[in-house]
């Protein structure tokens, strides 16, 4: 899976003013008082035909990994992965274990999944290509056993894991194959018949605090088993694809980014941790400021000089969300669809920036007395 700073930073902010729980592809602790396996008591899985390793591929993008299968579609023969693994790319890498690179073309991504397919340009074997289960509800029970083979922590070799089908869903499938960053893009592979029955997206952490969800967990008869829940995404859903242009996609995620980044280092200094200090722009203001108090004695001037240097923050966090509300009429689907799953969308972040103003503007005296505390500034 993508991992990068921001967006770990940011899934922690979003998850806190959403009230909804954190995507992460963090594995579970062990529990209190036990001890994982070491490597020496587990068993390696090694259980996808020979013929099939040849079809699994590692995607380097120039800014992350991620993972990559051969499918077949329509008779024709495509590269699938996340479209969250192409967020940001420089570039498409994709070479299997045997040291083949794949020719890449064109690009089409699902308007309502978390998948993209890519044409590949050069001969593949054709025994190393996945068929694809077109027919969930038909193909796929609860509790039939999956393989997902990927590119695990990144790493550039190909492990699988192995589990059991937990759950289907209308355009996801819940299993319970441990699955950790990299494997975005990595088949889920029904041992049954061999057929992928989705791709692997993203993981999600059970947030226990609850009342309720704690009595559940703690009932024997729960469905919902382990701290982390794993999910990919079903090709039989999709109901259509739309074409990327890879030049248009850079601009659009690069836009994306930066408004990302904007929103987090406000975010940062509404909650007072020193990751703020990264943005030049509230850094430089924020001295600025700092030098000004310095001169003034007065608690009222004190207070309305902090005041202008808050007014500061919440106008331009106005200002980036009302770009991306612009963006959401132009851009791709996936970087502006509230359902993405991942927390690059628009419409994520168009909300965690409303949340941000409604805070900010709640807890204005609170911050305004903060600023206005003398303190020596923050040195560049």
């Amino acid at each position: 899976m993508r991992v990068s700073f921001i967006v770990l930073f940011a899934a922690g902010l979003i998850s806190s003013l959403h009230g909804r729980a954190d995507e992460s592809s963090s594995t579970p602790a062990s529990p209190e008082g036990s001890e994982p396996k070491s490597v020496e008591e587990s068993k390696y899985v090694d259980r996808l035909p020979k013929e099939k390793k040849e079809g699994v591929f590692v995607i380097k993008t120039g800014v992350g990994s991620g993972t990559g299968f051969l499918g077949r579609m329509q008779g024709k023969t495509f590269l699938v992965t996340n479209l969250h693994v192409l967020f940001g790319a420089k570039e498409i890498s994709a070479m299997n274990q045997s040291g083949l690179q794949l020719k890449t073309g064109k690009i089409y991504g699902a308007a309502d999944h978390d998948i993209a397919i890519i044409e590949v340009k050069n001969p593949v074997p054709e025994t190393a290509v996945f068929d694809i289960e077109m027919n969930v509800p038909e193909g796929v029970l609860v509790n039939d056993s999956v393989l997902i083979p990927g590119n695990s922590l990144g790493a550039s070799t190909l492990l699988q894991t192995q589990g059991k089908v937990a759950g289907l869903g209308p355009r996801i499938i819940e299993h319970t194959a441990p699955i950790y960053q990299g494997n975005s893009g990595s088949p889920i592979v029904g041992e049954k018949n061999g057929r992928v029955v989705a791709v692997m997206a993203y993981a999600r952490k059970v947030d226990s605090a609850g009342e309720c969800v704690a009595d559940s967990a703690s009932n024997p008869d729960t469905q919902i088993k382990k701290a982390i829940r794993y999910f990919g995404f079903r090709f039989d859903t999709v109901k259509s694809w739309y074409p990327i242009d890879f030049k248009l996609w850079q601009q659009q995620c690069a836009f994306l980014m930066e408004k990302q980044k904007r929103m987090i280092a406000v975010a940062a200094f509404y909650y007072n941790r020193p990751d703020w200090t990264a943005d030049p722009e509230i850094l430089s203001r924020f001295n600025s400021c700092e030098a000004r108090l310095s001169k003034l004695k007065a608690p009222l001037a004190r207070r309305n000089e902090a005041t202008n240097f808050l007014q500061f923050l919440r106008s331009r966090m106005e200002a980036d969300t009302n770009a991306l509300i612009h963006f959401e009429r132009t851009a791709y689907p996936f970087l502006s669809d509230a359902e993405a799953n991942v927390g690059e969308s628009s419409a994520r972040w168009k909300v965690f920036g409303q949340k941000m103003e409604t805070n900010i503007k709640s807890h204005n005296e609170e911050i305004v007395a903060r600023v206005a505390t003398p303190r020596l500034s923050v040195a560049k």
